[in-house]
């Protein structure tokens, strides 16, 4: 596999910048369609990797055209594809380059891991476009793998999955489902990401006891509440709600848990729709915390076909008006499904976090569709891990009940 080593060139700022914005403009997307209305329905456990997404929809567009090419750009971000792929290359070198030994607080010896990775599972014996696989090279680093779709789509799902898992410490063990690629599948466009991080200052476990969280649905649940006087670096209050910051120990990377007034559960949720996570990870944080939060574990898997579509790049899905010409002059594609599953759990020594998305191109008429400040999580909130410098959410969410 070819992935961003820490001697790639530096990114520019202004590729990150667009990187950035590209990551924003799919996190406000998403969140605002994942919201839903105010139901219980809506008010699940989620997990979600923004980055993720956009690294498999960046190259997807990679192979777009015309009309189709348009819509995912705005999508994305709403600029011209060459900044698009650029700004995701740079964010992934960005990501890549966080990882690293470091020292904890108590003075030993630790590593965070962040691990970006890409490959395309291409039809063996198709004709592909040599501007497209040279932009997947050269912006995605991906790593080619010949698939005979037509001819054993089952074996092709198992080495996808497999790839996935290596790529994931076997946190995604099975990201492509059943049935989701067949004999007209012709390419699968895969991103994988997997976070291990500890704080910078670390919870004691001694100092976790059981707790009361209160879910979304108004039950009371006993879970692990762990807690710590240390472990925060700082608070806010934005629109109402308390931001708390907890860094890990290489002190670029953060988490960032928002819980809002009680009651305004969904009202969080949909302002976060409405902007992202900008206004969140990037408040000026300060003062002292006694934070008291849930150890936590989730999961979320989901098909992201029909929001991506209600967001306005409808015609990639469509038998009739996909254009994705750049791939291949042989077979007309279109995408059938994109796939994403995400995972995180949250404890004392720190979080781990896993997240992967499979775009799947099949036959496009086959296509389917400062005082001490006390803190303490017992009800639903909001949740992000983002660098530091540049607020990129590489992991969003929200928990509604830590007991599942």
């Amino acid at each position: 596999m070819t992935e961003t080593s820490p001697s790639a060139p530096t990114p520019t700022r202004s590729a990150l910048s667009d990187g950035a914005a590209v990551v924003d403009a799919l996190t406000v997307g998403l969140l605002a369609d994942l919201a839903g209305p105010d139901d219980a329905d809506h008010a699940g456990d989620l997990v979600l990797s923004p980055f993720s997404v956009a690294a498999a929809l960046g190259m997807a567009l990679a192979g777009a055209s015309g009309g189709t090419e348009r819509e995912m750009a705005r999508v994305l971000g709403d600029l011209p594809p060459e900044r698009i792929h650029a700004g995701l290359a740079a964010v992934t070198t960005h990501l890549a380059g966080l990882a690293g030994p470091v020292v904890l607080a108590d003075g030993t010896d630790d590593e965070v891991a962040l691990s970006p990775a890409n490959a395309v599972y291409a039809q063996a014996g198709l004709p592909w476009q040599r501007a497209f696989l040279d932009l997947l090279d050269s912006a995605y680093s991906v790593e080619p793998h010949a698939a005979d779709f037509r001819g054993a789509p089952e074996q092709a799902r198992g080495e996808i999955n497999h790839w996935v898992a290596q790529r994931t410490a076997d946190r995604i063990p099975e990201l492509v489902p059943a049935g989701a690629v067949d004999a007209d599948t012709r390419l699968v466009l895969v991103n994988a990401l997997h976070l291990k991080a500890p704080w910078a200052t670390q919870f004691e476990e001694a100092h976790t006891r059981p707790g009361r969280f209160t879910t979304a649905e108004g039950r009371e649940v006993e879970v692990p509440m762990m807690r710590s006087v240390g472990a925060a670096s700082g608070h806010a209050e934005v629109d109402g709600a308390r931001v708390v910051r907890l860094p890990y120990a290489t002190g670029r990377l953060a988490m960032t848990v928002v819980l809002p007034p009680e009651g305004e559960e969904a009202a969080l949720r949909r302002r976060l729709g409405e902007r992202g996570w900008r206004a969140y990870a990037g408040a000026e944080v300060a003062g002292e915390v006694d934070l008291t939060m849930p150890r936590w574990e989730a999961r979320t898997q989901a098909e992201l076909g029909d929001a991506l579509a209600r967001l306005g790049m409808a015609s990639a899905f469509s038998g009739e008006d996909a254009d994705f010409s750049a791939m291949t002059p042989e077979d007309r594609l279109a995408i059938a499904a994109v796939v994403h599953e995400g995972w995180v759990a949250v404890g004392e020594a720190g979080t781990e976090a896993a997240a992967a998305t499979a775009v799947m191109m099949r036959l496009a008429g086959a296509v389917v569709r400062v005082e001490r400040e006390e803190v303490v999580l017992d009800r639903p909130f909001a949740w992000c891990v983002h660098d530091v410098e540049h607020g990129v959410p590489v992991f969003v969410g929200w928990v509604a009940d830590p007991s599942e």
